[in-house]
């Protein structure tokens, strides 16, 4: 195998493992999701989606600030922590190869050239992936509750990257112009619905397309 077909392969297995590791913070936030999703509403709601009952608005006050979903429980946890970790050591170990190899990952090469910290890069893999497969479109919009979303937003990638804490509104820093992301342009930031300009958290997340057929 040449250098060139080398450094692309194992740069597609440094992306697979990239979105592996991203199925296993989707499943994980599905479970949470689930057990955080608001009571129903009332059956004879007029409005249907559009109407929020007060059992629903009393569930949303009784959230501390940040926390936007509940924690699973230890047992429930564990099988999660652990799938990470193996991915997370399956990663560390191809990227430690492909650099001692001469030939370090399109990913890692791209993180470097542009300043990218570990959190810059999931954001941009987390929007990146709906590029690659259709399905996290479908699963994007589910843990939005809104089918007509495919993108990401801001308030969901906090979901599956920082715990339910204040301190993960830290990391909003990383959205802002000047920050890498935005600065390099891999991503934009946009209303999916096309209805003004929401609050940051609820901003989509598209990723710039000439880096993605990179």
């Amino acid at each position: 195998m040449n250098k060139a077909a080398f450094t692309t392969d194992i740069s597609f297995q440094h992306l697979q493992l990239e979105m592996a590791r991203l199925d296993i913070l989707l499943h994980r936030q599905i479970q949470r999701f689930q057990k955080t999703t608001l009571p129903p509403p009332e059956t004879n709601a007029p409005l249907g989606r559009f109407y929020m009952s007060g059992e629903q608005a009393m569930s949303l006050l009784q959230r501390p600030l940040g926390a936007a979903y509940e924690l699973l429980d230890n047992e429930t946890a564990a099988p999660y922590h652990q799938a990470l970790a193996d991915v997370e050591q399956q990663i560390a170990g191809l990227v430690s190869f492909a650099e001692n190899s001469g030939t370090p990952t399109r990913l890692v090469r791209l993180a470097l050239a542009l300043g990218l910290d570990r959190f810059d890069l999931n954001v941009f893999l987390i929007a990146l992936a709906p590029q690659l497969d259709g399905r996290f479109s479908k699963l994007y919009a589910f843990l939005l509750d809104d089918l007509t979303r495919k993108r990401p937003s801001v308030s969901l990638i906090l979901d599956l990257l920082c715990p339910p804490m204040p301190e993960r509104l830290l990391h909003l820093a990383h959205f802002s112009e000047d920050a890498p992301l935005l600065r390099h342009r891999l991503i934009n930031l946009a209303s999916e619905t096309g209805a003004g300009r929401p609050p940051l958290i609820d901003q989509a997340l598209f990723p710039d397309e000439r880096i993605a057929a990179w």
